[in-house]
């Protein structure tokens, strides 16, 4: 009789493993036994997702059980307006790469244009931008009349603390839990038969998930191979600090790399970002993906699955995606030819538009340095040329499926990069230039105002903070 419960297990401890195993729990019925075979959390894999996140992390991050009074209560989370990029090759100027909603159409034209054609800055009309300059933040309201409304946020975060807290979670729920580590995986033809445990156990199961980070142990027993895009290192430090800094993590360029502060609450953190044969007592990482994600009864998800450079929220997106399509693909048979299908479609997409954001920060002039001239050379696709052929031609978006940095994103970065329109839409020449000036100084107006009443970044949070505690939400 064939049996009735399903059962998965998730194999690694880290992000990826518990955030797999908590967002399955939530999600399946009691036909679904799931399992985790936490191996214990390896600092220098989970360095590899960076410490910020897109603004689609809120909702990922409730369905998991860490809403906002948790991650600010009971770790050093804080808000992330977005990033803030120093000394970029190839740029005259400093940016923020923020976070946005749908910026304004104006006489049914593109803001785009209208910019292109008064030879205005985008900087000033961006609400989220400003006020992570000036080190202010509050929450978006929902007035629409309310500049702020604009502004979008995500997170700046401690992988260890929130593998803390999501190890707690899953103790409270009703995934059973493994302390141990993997000594044997058992394949017959091409397909993960069983676990051979430290603790003595073999393990079976309909599914298995691989969230065992760069050592893939689950893939790489079933022969499928990491393509290696291209070899960094990188280098962490934590610095004790007395005062949360502001609600954007810095990225300073230099001749050998690049290096990001992540302002917590009570700490800075630095991660630096070199060549891999060029840093002393660093993590070497490969940047690349697997071919197949998911092969026959096994899946990889996060950094098992790809590894993606963490100049921009990219890692923590990838892992995201990785979850939200597993989930959108849990099987109802134990065959799973439909679902590995389309679960590698998509996984491959969004693998090439996620790397792809970041591959648009190489491609000005930069550093002769190894480090730049390869970051420069992989980057090189047909794909981004002609997003950024586009746009500098005639103020085009192109789009591809599913991408998960949207307009606002690349409408931002391409400024921020210092590629300018060379034509603009001649429907601009419906409304007067004059009265266009007149439009975007009222709304750079605006902003400066409303930034000049917003509270800090630390003060925003200390109160946010005595507010929760004082409605016992955490």
């Amino acid at each position: 009789m064939q049996r009735s419960e399903f059962k998965i297990v998730i194999c690694g401890g880290g992000l990826a493993g518990l955030m797999t195993a908590l967002a399955l729990h939530g999600a399946l019925s009691s036909a679904y036994q799931i399992v985790l075979i936490d191996e214990g959390e390896d600092a220098d894999d989970d360095l590899s997702y960076g410490s910020v996140t897109l603004p689609t992390a809120y909702d990922f991050l409730r369905g998991l059980g860490l809403d906002e009074p948790v991650l600010f209560s009971r770790s050093n989370t804080s808000f992330s307006f977005g990033s803030h990029y120093v000394d970029w090759p190839g740029t005259d100027t400093d940016w923020i790469q923020c976070h946005h909603q749908i910026l304004p159409v104006i006489g049914g034209v593109p803001l785009n244009h209208h910019l292109t054609r008064n030879q205005r800055s985008l900087a000033p009309l961006l609400i989220s931008g400003v006020a992570a300059r000036h080190g202010k933040f509050a929450h978006p309201p929902n007035d629409a009349s309310n500049p702020l409304s604009r502004a979008e946020y995500g997170y700046q975060f401690s992988a260890h603390q929130w593998t803390r807290l999501l190890a707690e979670k899953v103790q409270t729920s009703g995934v059973s839990r493994s302390a141990s580590s993997i000594e044997t995986v058992n394949t017959d033809n091409g397909e993960v038969i069983s676990l051979d445990l430290t603790s003595g156990e073999t393990i079976t199961a309909d599914l298995f998930i691989d969230c065992t980070g760069p050592a893939r142990k689950l893939l790489s027993a079933v022969g499928h191979s990491f393509a290696t895009i291209r070899r960094i290192s990188l280098t962490h430090s934590l610095k004790s600090a007395s005062q949360l800094g502001p609600a954007c993590r810095r990225v300073q360029a230099s001749a050998q790399g690049w290096s990001a502060h992540t302002f917590l609450q009570d700490s800075v953190h630095t991660l630096m970002i070199q060549k891999d044969d060029k840093a002393v007592d660093a993590t070497p990482y490969a940047l690349g993906a697997l071919d197949v994600a998911w092969h026959n009864n096994t899946v990889a998800i996060g950094a098992a699955a790809s590894a993606h450079d963490p100049l921009t929220p990219g890692p923590m997106v990838m892992l995201q995606r990785d979850i939200e399509r597993l989930l959108d693909l849990i099987p109802v048979a134990r065959t799973f030819d439909m679902e590995q299908r389309e679960f590698n479609r998509r996984f491959q997409n969004d693998v090439n538009h996620t790397d792809m954001f970041a591959n648009a920060f190489y491609l000005n002039e930069a550093p002769t340095s190894s480090f730049w001239s390869e970051a420069a050379s992989a980057a090189q696709s047909p794909d981004l040329n002609r997003k950024i052929v586009q746009f500098e031609s005639r103020g085009i978006l192109t789009k591809f499926d599913l991408e998960p940095f949207n307009d606002e994103d690349w409408t931002v970065l391409h400024h921020g990069l210092g590629r300018r329109v060379a034509r603009y839409d001649l429907q601009v020449e419906a409304t007067a230039r004059l009265d266009i000036d007149q439009q975007l100084d009222g709304m750079a107006r605006a902003i400066e105002q409303l930034v000049g009443r917003m509270p800090p970044h630390h003060v925003y949070v200390s109160n946010m903070k005595r507010y929760f505690e004082k409605q016992k939400y955490a």
